[in-house]
């Protein structure tokens, strides 16, 4: 679990407030510890979840693209994709253009374990964002959306 760092002394306390790598960082990593959590009931990482919602949303269509868009080794899509491929969560098809390349989709059973994980992460996102208003919440979504794509 992420150490809170209530007894850091209150002069560093106040420098981090104006560390944008501190600010960016501690909240990712709490959001992500949270939300692993939650989701492992069924079974899922974080990672996991990321890439079914990636082929649910038509953001990638071969294996290749994973690691593109999520910044991973080529070994580490391979591992995710026959752990989820092996809990019948996605198929994966040699494209017939390019044998080198696999198609993914989801299956049926994938559609059906990705919804229950929407539900879970919307959960824990209200819950994440509760210790703010909601127009803090929006204003900090549209920053962070911002510097996600400058």
């Amino acid at each position: 679990m992420i150490d809170k760092d209530h007894d850091i002394p209150r002069l560093t306390r106040e420098r981090l407030k104006e560390n944008i790598g501190f600010l960016l960082h501690r909240p990712s990593l709490t959001w992500r510890e949270r939300l692993d959590q939650a989701l492992a009931p069924l079974n899922l990482s974080v990672m996991d979840y990321g890439v079914l919602r990636l082929l649910e949303l038509n953001l990638v269509e071969y294996q290749q693209q994973i690691g593109v868009r999520l910044d991973l080794d080529p070994s580490r899509v391979v591992e995710l994709m026959n752990a989820l491929e092996e809990r019948e969560l996605i198929q994966r098809l040699r494209n017939a253009k390019d044998k080198r390349k696999y198609n993914l989709s989801l299956t049926p059973k994938g559609r059906k374990t990705l919804s229950r994980a929407k539900t879970i992460a919307n959960k824990e996102q209200t819950d994440f964002l509760s210790v703010l208003d909601q127009k803090e919440q929006k204003s900090l979504l549209e920053a962070l959306w911002k510097l996600a794509n400058e």
